[in-house]
């Protein structure tokens, strides 16, 4: 994995407690996925997925299609290594988080 900024904008994200995005290629999303990561999955050189811990600290993966191909896709803006997706993320199962990525920042949806 690579990441997608600068390291100093990465380290001032990280310390901020922002969601920093990182690149993995492939076809299945890493079997580990830090805190604070938002991993875009890219496959044949276009984006297929962003994949998350849930921010609520339930342990759970999201897994979100950025494919437009999809019934239910997101949008993925990345500014100097923050994530920013639209639109909001809305969990029907487990803890059912509902909360919005915006430049690297969890927004929760009360």
């Amino acid at each position: 994995m690579q990441l997608v900024s600068r390291p100093w904008e990465s380290l001032v994200a990280w310390f901020r407690g922002d969601l920093v995005c990182v690149d993995a290629h492939g076809d299945e999303p890493p079997g580990k996925i830090a805190r604070r990561r938002l991993i875009r999955m890219i496959d044949e050189g276009e984006p297929w997925a962003a994949v998350m811990m849930c921010p609520c600290g339930c342990g759970e993966v999201i897994e979100l299609s950025l494919s437009p191909d999809s019934k239910t896709y997101w949008t993925l803006g990345i500014e100097a290594g923050r994530p920013t997706l639209h639109p909001s993320v809305w969990r029907n199962t487990g803890c059912r988080s509902h909360f919005w990525v915006r430049r690297g920042r969890v927004h929760w949806v009360l």
